[in-house]
């Protein structure tokens, strides 16, 4: 089994369990839009809001071409709009003059997913809507991860000045109305590789 991520931070943060034999999981860092794996070899494809990051198309084409015939490609995403933090990030960034959109617009509902699937050439498509919640360390970590997320858009168009001016404004924001931000619809998944 292979652990992707393109970040070898984030990799660090998981435990792999190896056997004499060798690791259970192989961690690798890589993009997972273009997968250092042979075609048609790998059983499950299985991601965690992974699809935020990436180019959904791209993505769901790559997976499918690792999956063998009969492969299952599974994950979760956040329904557009959501999380909530991020909706208010991207309203106060247009205050600002930036306008940036929404990451999970791709695959944020049941149709678009679907839709995203089937023309990745999927079949036997399920999906499923829940809600999860963030807790307060969440929140308190949502400025730097929806910065960094945007930080092209938000440097080219804000000074440092008005930068810091934009995350008092949402953090301020963000701890008047914790909340209501706490509550954050997803989809999950599931597809087969005919």
């Amino acid at each position: 089994m292979r652990a992707v991520d393109l970040s070898q931070r984030m990799l660090g943060h998981g435990r792999f369990e190896t056997r004499p034999t060798g690791p259970v999981v192989a961690p690798i860092v890589a993009d997972a839009v273009t997968l250092p794996l042979p075609d048609a070899r790998v059983d499950v494809v299985v991601g965690s809001a992974s699809l935020l990051y990436m180019p959904v198309a791209r993505a769901l084409g790559e997976w499918r071409r690792v999956l063998r015939p009969g492969g299952r490609v599974g994950f979760s995403t956040m329904r557009e709009g959501h999380p909530p933090a991020a909706r208010l990030f991207r309203s106060l960034a247009r205050e600002y003059g930036v306008e940036l959109g929404d990451p999970a617009a791709g695959s944020g509902s049941e149709t678009a997913c679907a839709a995203a699937l089937s023309s990745a050439g999927f079949g036997d498509v399920v999906i499923h809507s829940g809600t999860v919640r963030m807790g307060r360390a969440d929140l308190e970590h949502s400025w730097t991860v929806h910065a960094r997320l945007h930080r092209e858009h938000l440097q080219a168009r804000l000074d440092s000045n008005l930068l810091r001016h934009f995350e008092f404004a949402y953090r301020a924001a963000l701890d008047s109305r914790h909340l209501d931000m706490a509550a954050v619809e997803v989809l999950y998944a599931t597809a087969v590789r005919p």
